[in-house]
């Protein structure tokens, strides 16, 4: 009788090989078989602790995998939130800048407008002065003139 066992199906196989035993086998195949049946039973008690231990391990795993995931997440979505605060706040800065820029540019063109006007009006200013200076100096002449002519006609008088 062979009772070459190999893999599960072979617990299954002698099994119903027991059950189907005939009475006149011999007591001494009748115990090999007991022992094979409960050889096998022990590697499949095996295999199943094998497994329990490899789901146990995969349970651990899965979970830390999950924890991980989720740790990854919250890290993504607080970077996305400080990534979208950041361009907010940049935005909101080149805002600010841009306006800064306009406000420069229209001083800056206030303050030449100024100073061009405040150098006409210098230029205008120092062209009057001349210009009232040169009047003076003649009406200063014309009285040192008048003056002399005086001065000269009493010394000639008094003579």
């Amino acid at each position: 009788m062979d009772l070459s066992l190999g893999g599960n199906n072979n617990f299954y196989l002698l099994i119903g090989r027991y059950i189907f035993m005939k009475d006149e086998e011999s007591g001494q195949e009748k115990f090999y078989f007991v022992v094979k049946l409960v050889s096998e039973l022990r590697e499949m008690q095996n295999q199943l602790s094998n497994l329990e231990k490899i789901k146990v391990e995969y349970e651990t795993e899965m979970s830390q995998r999950i924890l991980i995931e989720e740790e990854f997440h919250k890290t993504r979505t607080s970077l996305e939130e400080q990534l979208a605060e950041r361009g907010a706040e940049l935005e909101r800065i080149a805002k600010v800048l841009q306006d800064e820029v306009r406000e420069r540019h229209r001083l800056e063109e206030e303050f030449h407008k100024i100073r061009t006007s405040l150098e006409e009006q210098l230029a205008e200013r120092g062209a009057e002065i001349e210009r009232i200076r040169a009047e003076h100096q003649s009406k200063l002449q014309e009285w040192r003139g008048i003056i002399d002519n005086l001065s000269f006609r009493l010394q000639n008088s008094n003579l």
